[in-house]
C-alpha cells in the first residue's frame, strides 16, 4: 500500500484527483498539505480516505514556488503511515493505468535509498522531473527535509539554482562527499553557467539516486495539455524516461 501527497493550491480539481487515485487498491490514503493560515473544510461528501491538513506560509515562496514545495511535502510526509509514499502535483491527473504502471515498476526496480521519478534532465546537475518523487516514505522525508531556499530571489538560473537542483542537491550531499562538497561551492559546480558544472552531471548520473519511471499518460490542463511534451523535452533538454 501507498500514501499519495497531493502538494498544491486548493481547488475543485485537486479534489477530483484525489477521489481519481483513490480507484488504485493499493492506494492507502490521499494527503493534500494546503497553504493556509486556519483548516480548510472538505467538500460535501469528501472520501474519509482524504487527510486535509493546511501548512503555514513559508519564510519566502522562493522561486518556482520552491519553498512551499518543501514545506507542504514535508508536512504532509510527516503523516503518512505507509512504508511507500509517493508526492505528486494536484494540478496533474495521471491516468490510472500509468499509477498501475508505476506501481508495478517500483516494486520491480526498488532498491535501498533510490526514488523514482518521472524524468531525468541530463543537461542539468542533479535534475530530475520534481512532477512525482516515489520511494520509501524515511527518504522522501529525507529529501524534503532541508533548509528553505532564502537566497534566490530570481529565476535568473545563470545566478540561481533551478528549483529541482535546490531540493535534490541536499539528497545527493546526504550520500555522497563528492556531492557535498559541490553543494558547498555552487557557483562553481550547479548554475548553468558553471564552469565545472559537468564534473556535477557526470557525478549525478554515476550516482543514480533518481531514477525515471517508463513514460506516463497524463492530462495537466493548467497548461492546455492533454499529455506531456516529451519530443520537446528530450529535444531540448535530452530528457528521458526508464
Amino acid at each position: 500500500m501507498i500514501t499519495i501527497i497531493l502538494q498544491g493550491s486548493v481547488s475543485d480539481y485537486a479534489f477530483e484527483i484525489a477521489n481519481h487515485y483513490l480507484q488504485l487498491p493499493f492506494v492507502s490514503k490521499i494527503i493534500m498539505p494546503f497553504l493556509g493560515d486556519s483548516p480548510i473544510a472538505p467538500p460535501m461528501g469528501c472520501n474519509s480516505k482524504i487527510l486535509i491538513t493546511t501548512t503555514t506560509h513559508p519564510p519566502t515562496n522562493g522561486v518556482g514556488n520552491r519553498n512551499y514545495q518543501i514545506k507542504s511535502s514535508y508536512e504532509g510526509m510527516q503523516l503518512s503511515t505507509t512504508e511507500v509514499s509517493v508526492k505528486m502535483r494536484n494540478d496533474q491527473k495521471v491516468s490510472l493505468e500509468s499509477m498501475a504502471m508505476m506501481h508495478e515498476y517500483y516494486e520491480q526496480h526498488k532498491a535501498p535509498d533510490i526514488i523514482f521519478v518521472a524524468g531525468i534532465f541530463p543537461t542539468f546537475p542533479f535534475h530530475p522531473r520534481d512532477h512525482i518523487f516515489w520511494g520509501t516514505t524515511e527518504n522522501l522525508r529525507t529529501l524534503f527535509n532541508i533548509p528553505f531556499d532564502t537566497e534566490s530571489l530570481s529565476d535568473d538560473y545563470t545566478k540561481v539554482l533551478r528549483s529541482e537542483a535546490y531540493i535534490c542537491m541536499h539528497y545527493y550531499a546526504k550520500h555522497s562527499g563528492n556531492a557535498d562538497y559541490m553543494v558547498k561551492n555552487k557557483a562553481s559546480y550547479l548554475l548553468d553557467t558553471s564552469p565545472l558544472r559537468h564534473e556535477a552531471i557526470e557525478l549525478s548520473e554515476r550516482l543514480k539516486l533518481f531514477r525515471p519511471f517508463p513514460r506516463i499518460n497524463f492530462e495537466w490542463p493548467k497548461y492546455g495539455m492533454k499529455e506531456y511534451h516529451y519530443e520537446y523535452t528530450k529535444q531540448v533538454y535530452g530528457e528521458y524516461q526508464g
